[in-house]
């Protein structure tokens, strides 16, 4: 099971880091390359989503108009959604265009340009990193690969923009029935006068006392109550660490 993990993370994770990688390849190519330009903005694109619980998303993409050296008219749209307009229409923006194929466009603030190769190449790090982390903690049970989906579901509610982020301490390491680890954490939610226990990911091993006390980030799912993930951030690379010695 371990290396069904290795797999599934480290392959979805080493294809989003190559995919990444070759996108900011391209927009450093346009950066460098391109021309500057201004254009107008003349309307924001309205597009809906459904997540996995059913909610539904929008996002609002910018289109724009500009006139490149050669002549005429090119429109295109911008390749990163918000949920309310970033740009109102009539708006003078800055862009850059491939002088080969103006088409070939984008606008040159940090959210269009820079911000889709960053967070997919950033996504691939994570899951190849999870990949080998949880092929180094893992057991090798179906309890272990049901671990690690809810490990999945947690990672991605620690994505969620909206995820409610507060701020808990480990407090000890719990023994699990089934014989994994689970370091036991304390929080107190908003608005609440006591501390709530969260449980992290499991450990096929006990990582040991010595993190007692150490801050780690909760996030708590704003639409689903009960349903948190605790973010063990650096402290996780030390455990894998130590238990790779």
């Amino acid at each position: 099971m371990k290396w069904m993990a290795l797999v599934i993370f480290g392959g979805m994770g080493l294809t989003a880091l190559i995919g990444g990688l070759m996108w900011g390849a391209r927009r450093v190519a346009l950066f460098r390359n391109g021309v500057a330009t201004q254009g107008k903005v003349v309307a924001n694109d309205e597009s809906s989503s459904t997540d996995s619980h059913g909610r539904t998303h929008v996002s609002y993409y910018p289109v724009v108009e500009f006139q490149p050296a050669q002549g005429g008219t090119v429109r295109f749209k911008g390749s990163t959604g918000s949920p309310s307009p970033d740009f109102e229409t009539g708006a003078a923006v800055n862009l850059r265009y491939n002088p080969k194929n103006p088409q070939e466009a984008q606008l040159t603030n940090f959210s269009q340009f820079w911000l889709g190769p960053v967070a997919i190449t950033a996504a691939g790090l994570i899951a190849l990193f999870l990949g080998i982390g949880s092929f180094l903690v893992m057991g090798g049970d179906d309890k272990g690969f049901a671990g690690m989906r809810t490990a999945m579901e947690r990672q991605l509610l620690s994505s969620q923009k909206d995820a409610v982020r507060i701020e808990g301490r480990i407090r000890e390491v719990r023994r699990k029935e089934n014989g994994r680890y689970v370091f036991v954490c304390t929080a107190r939610k908003p608005g609440a006068d006591f501390e709530d226990e969260f449980e992290s990911d499991s450990f096929n091993f006990d990582p040991g006392t010595e993190y007692a006390g150490r801050t780690v980030t909760i996030c708590l799912d704003p639409y689903n109550k009960g349903s948190y993930s605790v973010e063990l951030g650096p402290l996780l690379l030390e455990i894998v660490r130590k238990q790779s010695r």
